[in-house]
């Protein structure tokens, strides 16, 4: 079977718990901004996209995804796409205020990062080779970015409507420099 979950599905007030069952392949795109209250869900096996299912999911602070499923791995409630080892989802109610990638995350996707209340500091780890356009997209009050590969790839356009980030820390002939001192951000050396 090739079942879908259609875009906006959950678009409906006061979702309290949704079961994805086994043979869901895809999760369409936006589910609800307003009215989900469920804390947790569990991604079948089955789901090979989850496209940006999640984006506008504020509550969610944990995503399972099943240890049998060949396309997607979670990390402590993060969802990791396995063959790139792409940061794809952090879960928009995730409370904690800081947040360093786990290793084996490789790059950061588009939007990975979306309107989040409580991330106020985000490590990028060594491995990280790439941060994408909109990587980090609506941070209300992310303040504080360190990369500690000197040659990550920053997409210009990493931040969208994150007007609260002050502080870029790297090493001093790093990528991450060249970054804040582009954007008018501060800069602080790391050893």
């Amino acid at each position: 079977e090739n079942l879908v979950l259609e875009d906006y599905a959950l678009f409906h007030p006061y979702i309290e718990s949704i079961e994805i069952k086994e043979g869901v392949k895809s999760l369409g795109k936006h589910s609800s901004v307003d009215g989900v209250i469920m804390n947790e869900i569990d991604l079948p096996s089955t789901v090979i996209d989850i496209g940006n299912f999640f984006k506008g999911l504020p509550t969610i602070q944990k995503i399972n995804v099943a240890e049998e499923n060949s396309i997607y791995k979670d990390v402590d409630g993060v969802v990791i796409r396995k063959q790139e080892g792409a940061l794809v989802c952090y879960p928009g109610g995730k409370t904690d205020e800081s947040y360093r990638t786990p290793e084996g995350v490789y790059s950061i996707d588009k939007e990975a990062f979306y309107a989040h209340d409580y991330l106020k500091e985000l490590e990028v780890g060594y491995q990280v080779q790439s941060v994408v356009e909109q990587a980090l997209s609506n941070m209300k009050v992310l303040e504080k970015i360190t990369f500690y590969n000197t040659e990550c790839s920053i997409d210009s356009n990493m931040l969208f409507y994150c007007s609260q980030v002050n502080q870029i820390c790297g090493k001093e002939d790093s990528t991450a420099k060249a970054y804040a001192t582009n954007k008018g951000i501060s800069f602080k050396a790391i050893t």
